[in-house]
């Protein structure tokens, strides 16, 4: 054999063999993966397939409506058993509320397993980014909510003599059992609605933007903003706009505080503020929730309380973003006592 023939070997280079030096090169594919970007904001953190944000809103809306819709009929059913006749009224008797937290209440797990099932995306990315979801600072944004909330509501009864006159308190048959549902079950369906909109759908919808962060957070929260609004079914144009701002004050919460306990504490402590205030003034009915146009429940009242929204986020943003400072504070003292 020649010398030409003969293997050829690479020149040493004094090192032993590894891997080689430099970045690894991303797998194929790699981008069209699902994944959870822990350096950027809370709304532009998701990255998945394109068709995952529309197979999700499509389960979640389809489950969140079928739900209440089987349980209006159960309720009915049950009722005509019961009673021998059909519920009268149109207002949210104790049951019927209850059937109707249970079914939002739903919406905490469906939601998880959706984003998990579906698009691929740990659950927990729809509860917090870089940093665990907090139970600490979800009772103390309700404590502040209910304080901030039942105060603006006081003053409002005081400052007006006729809403004081159409507010008196009526202890009935309906009271204490519409106090216990709002009390137990109000957070479970407050947290559903927040998991669903501001936990999933706002960052699974922004995702189809995904080099531009804050393109990402203002087509995600549009988006889960206006679906908010919608399905709630005012067509009230004053009610319409309130819960549709009312969306948009969840969304900048999460966005400002890289997680949705602000926007959990803050649906549930408006919800059990003016639920508890209708259950102690209707008596032996139930609480009446008119959103039709025809109703005229809305009006320009409607500013002043979107008004106060948007100065309990300013608290609640403003509180939670220091608390995160100090977190950061306190890991990179630890890291340093550490590494010491």
């Amino acid at each position: 054999m020649t010398s030409s023939d003969a293997p050829q070997t690479p020149p040493s280079t004094g090192r032993a063999p590894g891997p080689p030096v430099g970045p690894t090169p991303p797998a194929p594919h790699a981008e069209a993966r699902a994944s959870v970007l822990r350096d950027r904001p809370f709304g532009a953190h998701v990255r998945t397939r394109w068709w995952a944000p529309i197979a999700v809103l499509v389960a979640l809306m389809a489950i969140m409506f079928s739900s209440q819709i089987a349980a209006g009929i159960l309720w009915v059913i049950a009722t005509m058993a019961l009673h021998g006749a059909a519920p009268a009224g149109s207002g949210l008797s104790p049951s019927l509320m209850l059937l109707t937290n249970l079914c939002l209440a739903l919406l905490i797990p469906v939601s998880l397993l959706a984003l998990r099932w579906i698009a691929g995306v740990p659950w927990r990315a729809a509860l917090a980014v870089a940093r665990p979801f907090s139970w600490g600072r979800a009772l103390r944004g309700v404590v502040i909510v209910l304080l901030v909330i039942a105060l603006a509501l006081g003053a409002a009864l005081l400052a007006s003599p006729d809403l004081r006159a159409e507010s008196a308190v009526q202890v009935g048959a309906s009271t204490l059992p519409l106090v216990l549902i709002t009390l137990l079950t109000t957070p479970l369906q407050a947290a559903g609605e927040e998991i669903m909109f501001r936990g999933t759908l706002l960052p699974l919808l922004g995702s189809w933007i995904r080099h531009r962060p804050l393109g990402a957070i203002i087509l995600g929260t549009a988006l889960s903003t206006v679906l908010f609004g919608l399905v709630h079914g005012a067509t009230d144009p004053w009610l319409a706009l309130y819960y549709t701002g009312f969306g948009l004050c969840g969304a900048l919460l999460a966005i400002a505080t890289g997680g949705i306990e602000a926007s959990i504490a803050f649906h549930v402590g408006n919800n059990m503020v003016f639920m508890l205030f209708a259950a102690l003034t209707v008596g032996d009915g139930g609480i009446v929730i008119d959103r039709s146009a025809a109703g005229g429940a809305g009006g320009p009242w409607v500013l002043g309380m979107l008004g106060l929204d948007l100065l309990v986020v300013a608290v609640l943003a403003m509180l939670g973003r220091r608390r995160t400072r100090r977190e950061r504070r306190g890991r990179a003292g630890e890291q340093r006592a550490t590494s010491a």
